[in-house]
């Protein structure tokens, strides 16, 4: 379990200016075998390794498995094992691969490490503590596949990989089904703040179905994939890499990390998690006591039982606040009844206990919690700025009751300006929340999660999404210049709201044969009245398919009672101010137009006259749809 201390961090170069300390001059390098799969022995692998040096294999053309019956503990100042894409070190499920020990520094690529065991930490390669700064592991291309260490609780774990202090490295690398006490795939152990700094990269990475051990006594089972307790000043930097299928018992599905204070913290670039998993809180990432910046991330589908489906966070770190920018969160959920305490689920998406936190042009859509908050609880005014950001058809159950609130936001958060909420707040009970003061109610129009270009997959705003450049001000300061995707903004007259900014693209036109697809003096009557909006079907109609984005009409207002007027809107989206056709007490009056009919291909009317009654008459000449940008 982590340490006392406290303070949390920052500055990205803290890593690689932490690796650009000289290293021990290299020794004499090693062959494994002489040209032949036979000749590629556990005898021959550990005599190569005795020297340091490079250590490379001569095992013919075809991939190797030499079974490690034995731990190698590497003592020579500096050692390379470069598998070159044919060797796999097996431990056989019953001993740890290999091991280093004090003032010693490893790197290994282009190989498999697989099968390794251990009680304690890192079956795969467990670093021994090393000085502060210097470099203890690099890890190039290598495949990690069931790792495990046995044994459950407190400061053990690190099913793939232990490092115990100094700077590590893990580049372009996969981890599958390893498992620890804590940290599934890897643990680090970087301490309190140091000079010089310690501190782990994580490169282009993959981490799928890694998992950490039952709780001990209460203890442990933190990080499904990553755990990591202090960074000793320097900075846990992850980027372009994925999350997936990883579980924990513990804290963080994914990710668990718990800093000492300033200038300690997290970094997390283009990386996704998805269907990651947690018992406690935090269903992708458990975050305490250190600066955090996310941007350009995906957070799809994790859960946890208990709070923070995707994200729980405390403290940014000495006044620093964590800030998630250009990001995406969907599908994440927060259910059920969390063990320990007994506490409900809070916060759908992201949970905020503590220090300051920045929101900037994020799309928090269509998350859930069973209690409240499905898209973020936690922050205030004071410590939370929500800016051009979309927090729009999260849902909450409220433990059962009928209340019917807090489903987007728990609170009301500082407002950064052009931000969008959906839908409106429930009328009927003060206990309701805006997202932000100024926050404008409208249905955004969001596309589903998809591959639309960029590292990380968004939800993209439809073309006749009414909140398209909608942004007060065009692109004010603070706004980032380009979008979750490394678009440009704004693309229009100003940024749109969210983490995806649309490029324009021109509407095509197919004509139709005119068709009616309404008459109200038949079979879609009654009249209008000034009662509840009408809502009326054209997709699957008169030759509208279901990919039509709007559709061309002639509208007609028949035998009104009174004077009024009719205001149409995409179906499920807020009521326009302007309208769409006037008219006079006892007028035929008829307007042609073209109708939004939004994702569900359907549209509203709202009546606006006296008591009275309205015949509506709608005739289809042709549809638009939107060529992809």
């Amino acid at each position: 379990m982590p340490r006392s201390g406290r303070e949390p961090a920052l500055l990205a170069g803290v890593v690689a200016a932490a690796l650009s300390f000289p290293s021990a001059p290299l020794d004499a390098a090693g062959v494994v075998g002489d040209g032949t799969p036979g000749s590629c022995t556990e005898a021959a692998f550990t005599a190569a390794l005795a020297g340091g040096g490079t250590v490379t294999f001569a095992c013919g053309a075809s991939p190797v498995v030499i079974p490690v019956t034995s731990t190698k503990t590497l003592t020579a100042a500096s050692t390379t094992i470069d598998g070159g894409n044919l060797v796999t070190l097996d431990g056989g499920s019953a001993v740890r691969v290999l091991s280093t020990s004090y003032q010693t520094s490893l790197t290994v690529r282009n190989l498999t490490i697989r099968n390794g065991r251990t009680t304690d930490y890192g079956a795969g390669i467990r670093c021994a503590f090393q000085p502060p700064g210097t470099a203890a592991l690099t890890v190039e291309n290598v495949v990690f596949q069931d790792n495990r260490c046995t044994q459950a609780g407190a400061d053990v774990g690190g099913g793939a990989i232990y490092v115990l202090g100094g700077v590590a490295v893990v580049r372009d690398s996969t981890f599958t089904g390893n498992q620890g006490g804590n940290g599934g795939a890897i643990g680090y152990l970087g301490s309190s703040n140091q000079s010089p700094p310690n501190g782990l990269a994580v490169e282009r990475c993959s981490f799928t179905g890694n998992s950490t051990l039952p709780k001990a006594g209460g203890n442990g089972g933190h990080g499904g994939a990553i755990y990591v307790d202090g960074s000793g000043g320097g900075l846990i930097a992850i980027t372009d890499s994925t999350f997936a299928s990883n579980g924990s018992t513990g804290l963080g599905g994914a990710i668990h990390t718990w800093f000492y204070g300033v200038p300690s913290g997290m970094t997390i670039a283009r990386t996704t998690f998805r269907d990651n998993a947690t018992q406690d809180n935090g269903g992708a990432i458990f975050h305490m006591n250190g600066s955090l910046s996310i941007t350009q991330s995906t957070f799809d589908s994790n859960t946890t039982v208990g709070q923070g489906g995707a994200l729980w966070m405390s403290d940014g770190g000495g006044g620093t606040p964590a800030t998630v920018t250009n990001s995406t969160f969907t599908g994440n959920s927060a259910t059920g009844v969390r063990p320990n305490d007994g506490s409900k689920g809070l916060g759908g998406a992201i949970v905020q206990n503590g220090g300051t936190l920045v929101l900037a042009s994020v799309t928090i859509a269509y998350n859930h919690a069973d209690w409240v908050g499905g898209g973020i609880v936690g922050g205030s005014t004071s410590a939370t700025t929500l800016r051009g950001s979309i927090v729009a058809n999260n849902t909450a159950d409220n433990g059962g009751n009928p209340w019917n609130i807090q489903k987007n936001c728990s609170s009301t958060l500082g407002d950064g300006g052009g931000n969008v909420q959906w839908p409106t707040l429930n009328p009927f009970d003060g206990n309701d929340r805006r997202c932000a003061l100024g926050v404008v109610f409208v249905e955004p129009l969001l596309g589903p999660l998809g591959a639309n270009g960029g590292p990380t997959e968004t939800m993209a705003l439809q073309p006749l999404s009414p909140v398209l450049d909608s942004v007060p001000g065009g692109c004010p300061a603070g706004f980032p210049a380009t979008d979750q995707r490394g678009v440009a903004r704004p693309q229009g007259a100003a940024c749109d709201p969210g983490a995806y900014e649309r490029v324009a693209a021109p509407m095509r036109l197919h004509t139709l044969s005119p068709c009616r697809i309404v008459d109200t003096r038949g079979a879609e009557g009654p009249a209008l009245s000034p009662g509840p909006d009408r809502t009326f079907e054209a997709a699957g109609r008169c030759g509208v398919p279901a990919s039509a984005g709007a559709v061309a009409v002639n509208v007609t207002a028949v035998d009104a009672g009174a004077a009024g007027n009719l205001r149409f809107y995409p179906a499920g989206t807020s009521v326009p101010l302007t309208s769409t056709l006037n008219f006079r007490a006892g007028q035929t009056r008829a307007n042609n137009t073209i109708l939004s009919v939004g994702s569900l291909g359907r549209f509203s009317v709202k009546t606006d006259l006296p008591p009275s009654t309205v015949h509506l008459v709608v005739d289809v000449v042709g549809w638009l749809e939107t060529p992809p940008e």
